[in-house]
This record gives structure tokens, C-alpha cells and sequence, in this order.
């Protein structure tokens, strides 16, 4: 402790020092210096505009700079003492991005100080491409020369470089950071992928390994890819954005020394600052060769699944009355592209009444679901099932082909044949003849017949109750009262309702955007409405994420099929705004219908 206090002690007296000797006029100078000459379009560059022997300077504007946009990102003052003067600086520190490739002349300027003009120095700075990591395998070469570049790269790994249109491909991409380096604020991937669907990101992975001897960390990211017609495409380079964090030196070189001479954290704390770079990372591009369906081999009512699948099939129950249904399960297994995958055909079906099938998409399967209802008790069999699929691991079309399956009807124990209600609209609900004719109810009795006689007005009941309409006006101002008192002081039950109130409202200005076609404006109303939706419905604080699902809701006891749903809205919503990808308009329908289903969800039941 006495160490320190002494330490302290001649810090404190060696400022005062510096600050008490006198200072000498010297002269006013102006001067324009950049990290670096040399930049790629990805990258950034830092031009420091330093004024010495100056202590207010002019605020001065860089706009209109040739081949760059320019944003202030702070000042900083250094003071020191030479041979017993006193000399400061202020530097205006600006960040600048390239516009274009060349070579570009920064500077001179002029600025004006007390009357007189002042001319900077110039620069040239060169503007290249975005310069492309090379591919860095598991085999790094051991050539490679110590720079920023070997220190933080990134390599994408494409499973197969010929496949078929519509074919899942596997797709890997490992951003390697030196373990020496501060990395903030990684984003997911964004892919140049013309010709191809990209499909969403899994969580990331993350680990250590050593490169050339010295410790890496490793953000793995994986996806899958699926072409969408025959030819040769480029897919790539994958582009992955972060922020690196560097420590600076100390202001002056004399107490940089110091702070080496003293060791200690305090004066590191005290005179070291961090600065932040974005940087932008690229691995190398991909050639894909994508090869049509073979014509040959194609089997009859082949809709254009392709894979490795395989079908199991359920009935239950299999014996059954006519007129009751029968649940027919057809689950497609396997690994794929499910999307391709349509209901496997059934041979006929002429004397069943059948439904629109369901269908759900799982992991690695995907169930459709048949309600059939046996017309007559001369069924024995529900008929043959097949399904078809092109297994690229053959090059070969495969058929799946399920025998009858046995199932027993029996007569309707009703007399005639039964009726099926179906819903037609919200404001009907029509008995329509199914299995047999119309039946038409016949009333049998007129009802209490009563004769009409003329009274007294005191005696009509119509007189009696206008005199509770009084009454019923000052219970409506009293009803109307409290709740505006409730209102203003119940904050939790003013935001429910609030939430309630709005929604609607809300919906139908995300509709606009999905009829208009803006991706990322949809993306942005639609993460911003449940944010704030859910959190005026269940008094939350605001800047909710998708965390709130399992800290929140699921304690409520709310429905797995709807806690699903919330998260899945904020996953594509997440991946809309920090991972851009192209999203179609039926999964922007999708999107749009899930929240309107959370919202329905909400409003129907007190949660």
C-alpha cells in the first residue's frame, strides 16, 4: 500500500509540474495523416486532422472528399514538454469508406485561424478489390506470412461441386481468429447465392484449435443451399462482418515509458484507451456445376421429390361403421429436400369421402394426413400406396410401393344416412346432404297463441323499462369512470389493453408491406409489433428478444404449438435483419399468419 501512495504521490506532483512551466508561444501548424495508403473496398481508413499549438480549433467539415463518405468518430488533445516547452495538439479523428477503386489525393486544406489561412499537407491513398481470404483447409500452408490477414480468416467448405437441381447441399464456414485478437460483434454469413435457395442458419459452434503453433479460436457456421435450375453457377464469396478492438498507446511516449517502468494495471487503466475497426472478412468462391433430373428411368406421378426417403403407413381405426372416418398416416423419413416432397399417390379412392390432407414438417420427416369416410360396408381395403423420389446417391429414381391395407366396415347403426355439417363462412354454418337426401324438419305445433288487448301506458312493459334507462346512463358514466381511473393508475392492465387495441391496427400495416414486396421493411414492422405486443400484453420492459418465451411465457402454461411459433418469427426476423437472405412471399405470408394466430391466441385465452 505504501508502494502505491508513493507511486500516486510522484504522479500527481510530475503533472502539476508539467502543467506550472511556462509556455512559450510556438508556432500554429496543420497537418492530415492516414493508418494506412493502401485499402481494399471492404476495408476502412483513419484520417487524423492534427492541429498543434492551437487550444480551441476551428470545427471543420470533411464532406465531398473524392472516393470516400466520411464519418467524425471523435477528437483527442496530446500535451508534452520539449526541452522545457510546452507543446499541444488537437486531432480530429474521422473515419473514412471507399466509394471506388483508384488511387485518390486527399488534401490540402485550409483552414482559417484568427485571421490567417492555413494549408494542410496532401496524400495519395490506393483503392483496390476486396481482397479474398485464401482457402485455409485443415492443411493450413505454412508459408503464409505473419499479417492481419493470416490472423483473422475465413474458408467455406461446399459439400459437392456437381449436383442436381433441388438437392440439399451441405454448406460450412469457419471464421479462424488469431486467439491474441479482440473480435466483437460477429454477424452471420452473407452469401452471394444467385441461381440457389439458401436455407437458414443453425447455431453457431464455437471452439479452439492451434494453427502453425499458436492458439485460434473457430466460429463455425453451417446452412444448406438447394439450385434452382440446371447450369454452371458461382456461388460465393461468403462475407462475414465483425469489429475488432485495439488497445492504444499512451498520448505521450514519456509516460508510455513510465507506465512500462511501473508495471502496474492502474496506469495502463489510466492512460491506455481502445479504439474499434470494423473489418470484413471473405473466403473464395465456389464453382457448382447443377445437372436436370434424368428423363430416363422417371417413374409415372413422379412430382419432383429428391432424396433418400423412406414411407411408413398407419391406419387406425381399421375397423370402422360407414359414415365414421378413418385416419390414414402416410410419415416420409430420410434425409432431403422436404420442400420437394408432395403426398404419396393413392391408387382410388371413389368410394371414400375424402378431405383436404394435412400435412407437417418435421427434423427429418414430413406426415401427411387423409381423413377417409367409408361411403359403403362393401370396403375391405383401403387402396395401393406409392411414392416415387430421385436418390442422388444413386443417380437413380427409387419407387415406394405399400400393398392394400385390410380394414373392416360395418352398416351405420342409423336408420337413414348420415348428415356432415360443414363450415362454410363466419356467418352461416349450412347443413349440406353427403351420404344421403335432404332432410326438411317439419314444426308440429304453433307455439303458445296469446290474445292481443289494449291497456293502460303505466301497464306496458316497453313504458317500464324506459324508466330504467336513467339508471342504466348513470351506471354507464359510473362503469365509464372507473374504468379511466383504472385506466390511469393500473399501468399493467392500461398496456394489456393497449396491446389489444392496437393490434389489429398494426397487422394491417404489415399486410401493406407484404403487398408492396419490402423484405426488409416487413421484417423490421413485424420483430417491432411483437416486441411490442407482447411486451404491453404481459408488462414487460421494453427491447424484448426471444428469450422472453422461456423466461416468460412458457412458466404461463401457454401452448407448445404457439410458444413455437413466437420463436420461429423471431428467428426469421433475426435472420432478415442481421443475416440478410432472400425470402420469398409465401414464407412472408407464413410469417404474417403466424402472428396473427399468436395474436388470435392471446386475445382468446387469459393468459
Amino acid at each position: 500500500m505504501l508502494i502505491k501512495k508513493i507511486r500516486f504521490i510522484f504522479l500527481f506532483l510530475l503533472i502539476f509540474g508539467f502543467l506550472t512551466l511556462p509556455a512559450i508561444s510556438q508556432e500554429i501548424s496543420l497537418e492530415v495523416k492516414v493508418d494506412k495508403s493502401k485499402v481494399s473496398m471492404s476495408d476502412k481508413l483513419k484520417l487524423s486532422f492534427t492541429f498543434r499549438n492551437v487550444k480551441t480549433p476551428p470545427a471543420y467539415s470533411l464532406s465531398g472528399i473524392d472516393g470516400f463518405s466520411s464519418r467524425y468518430i471523435g477528437p483527442s488533445t496530446v500535451v508534452s514538454v520539449v526541452n522545457g516547452q510546452m507543446q499541444s495538439s488537437v486531432t480530429q479523428n474521422y473515419l473514412l469508406t471507399p466509394l471506388g477503386k483508384g488511387v485518390f489525393t486527399i488534401g490540402p486544406f485550409f483552414v482559417n485561424i484568427k485571421g490567417k489561412t492555413y494549408t494542410s499537407n496532401s496524400l495519395k491513398v490506393e483503392v483496390t478489390e476486396s481482397l479474398s481470404q485464401d482457402s485455409v483447409p485443415e492443411d493450413i500452408p505454412a508459408n503464409i506470412q505473419e499479417s492481419l490477414q493470416e490472423k483473422i480468416f475465413a474458408v467455406m467448405k461446399v459439400d459437392k461441386i456437381k449436383t442436381y437441381v433441388n438437392e440439399i447441399i451441405p454448406v460450412n464456414i469457419k471464421l479462424y481468429l488469431d486467439n491474441r485478437l479482440d473480435i466483437q460483434d460477429i454477424q452471420y454469413p452473407q452469401i452471394k447465392h444467385e441461381g440457389f435457395f439458401l436455407g437458414e442458419y443453425q447455431l453457431p459452434k464455437q471452439y479452439g484449435i492451434i494453427v502453425r503453433g499458436s492458439p485460434y479460436n473457430v466460429v463455425e457456421f453451417n446452412t444448406t443451399i438447394a439450385a434452382l435450375s440446371a447450369g454452371e453457377f458461382n456461388f460465393g464469396p461468403a462475407r462475414i462482418q465483425c469489429n475488432m478492438s485495439v488497445r492504444r498507446k499512451s498520448r505521450s511516449g514519456m509516460f508510455g515509458s513510465f507506465d512500462e517502468f511501473f508495471q502496474d494495471d492502474v496506469f495502463e487503466n489510466f492512460f491506455g484507451r481502445h479504439q474499434t475497426y470494423p473489418i470484413a472478412v471473405e473466403t473464395e468462391k465456389k464453382t457448382i456445376g447443377i445437372l436436370p433430373l434424368p428423363v430416363e428411368g422417371r417413374p409415372e406421378g413422379f412430382e419432383g421429390a429428391i432424396g433418400n426417403f423412406t414411407l411408413k403407413v398407419d391406419v387406425e381405426p381399421k375397423e370402422v361403421k360407414v359414415g365414421d372416418p378413418v385416419n390414414l398416416k402416410m410419415i416420409i423419413e430420410g434425409q432431403g429436400n422436404l420442400s420437394t416432397v408432395t403426398m404419396p399417390q393413392i391408387a382410388s379412392l371413389k368410394e371414400f369421402k375424402t378431405y383436404e390432407p394435412q400435412s407437417e414438417t418435421k427434423d427429418n420427416s414430413k406426415v401427411f394426413e387423409q381423413i377417409l369416410i367409408p361411403r359403403t360396408e362393401n370396403i375391405t381395403v383401403i387402396p395401393e400406396i406409392k411414392f416415387s423420389f430421385f436418390n442422388p446417391g444413386k443417380d437413380s429414381y427409387q419407387e415406394i410401393i405399400k400393398e392394400p391395407i385390410a380394414i373392416k366396415v360395418l352398416p351405420s347403426d342409423s336408420k337413414s344416412n348420415p348428415l356432415v355439417l360443414e363450415y362454410d363462412s363466419p356467418d352461416s354454418v349450412s347443413a349440406r346432404e353427403v351420404l344421403g337426401k335432404d332432410i326438411a324438419y317439419i314444426k308440429e305445433h304453433p307455439g303458445k297463441l296469446k290474445t292481443k288487448q289494449t291497456s293502460h301506458l303505466y301497464s306496458h312493459k316497453g313504458f317500464l323499462l324506459l324508466q330504467l334507462l336513467p339508471v342504466c346512463l348513470l351506471l354507464g358514466v359510473i362503469a365509464v369512470y372507473k374504468k379511466s381511473e383504472r385506466l390511469r393508475t393500473d399501468v399493467k392492465y392500461a398496456r394489456s389493453l393497449r396491446a389489444s387495441r392496437q393490434a389489429r391496427r398494426h397487422l394491417f400495416e404489415i399486410q401493406g408491406l407484404l403487398k408492396q414486396g419490402k423484405t426488409g421493411d416487413f421484417y423490421d414492422a413485424v420483430f417491432k409489433f411483437l416486441q411490442e405486443y407482447l411486451g404491453d400484453k404481459f408488462h414487460l420492459p421494453k427491447g424484448i428478444t426471444v428469450d422472453v418465451v422461456d423466461t416468460v411465457l412458457k412458466p404461463k402454461g401457454i401452448s407448445d404449438s404457439v410458444l413455437g411459433k413466437v420463436k420461429d418469427v423471431f428467428k426469421e426476423c433475426d435472420m432478415a435483419r442481421f443475416a440478410p437472405t432472400d425470402f420469398t412471399k409465401k414464407q412472408m405470408e407464413e410469417a404474417l399468419k403466424g402472428i396473427g394466430e399468436i395474436v388470435d391466441y392471446f386475445e382468446r385465452n387469459k393468459v
